[in-house]
């Protein structure tokens, strides 16, 4: 170690910071490189988010669409058309296998399967219910509180609070 003072002592001194400078340089380059590695990284998940995003927003549509539709037909008494009501499930199961997030997923088949007995209507809501707030959550919608059960369910009854 003492020999490498010596050296170093005798070396003139714009050599010395020639070298330093050059080291710093080397260190900030690398930095730089790391840095905007990362965040090319981060914005290309960013750009693949939105992607699967738009992606999904139409067969999310559909779903909520389907949901209503049927509430709706329930509400007033009106018959199901079973063969276009299976022919849009099918396609939206297409899309939702392919594309949607696994709580969306297992929440869509919670709903289907729980929705085939029609008989408990209060059950049958609150999948419905479940499903909605992962639709949301899955594109992404946020806002300055946590949606509730409630805030769904006011959508379609009048006395959410009453709902159990």
């Amino acid at each position: 170690m003492t020999e490498l003072f010596r050296t170093l002592s005798s070396v003139d001194v714009a050599v010395i910071v020639a070298i330093i400078s050059g080291v710093v340089a080397i260190i900030g380059i690398i930095i730089n490189n790391i840095v905007t590695y990362k965040l090319k990284k981060a914005e290309a998940k960013d750009r693949e988010k939105s992607e699967m995003r738009a992606r999904m927003r139409e067969p999310y549509e559909k779903l909520v669409g389907l949901i209503y539709g049927l509430l709706s037909k329930v509400k007033s008494n009106k018959e199901l058309d079973t063969e276009e009501l299976i022919r849009t499930m099918e396609e939206i199961n297409k899309s939702i296998i392919l594309n949607s997030s696994n709580k969306v997923l297992v929440k869509w088949g919670e709903f289907r399967i729980g929705s085939a007995n029609p008989k408990n209507a209060q059950h049958i809501m609150h999948l419905m219910v479940k499903l909605l707030i992962a639709i949301r959550e899955d594109l992404g919608v946020e806002g300055e509180h946590q949606i509730e059960t409630k805030d769904i369910l006011s959508l379609s009854i009048n006395d959410p609070e009453n709902f159990s």
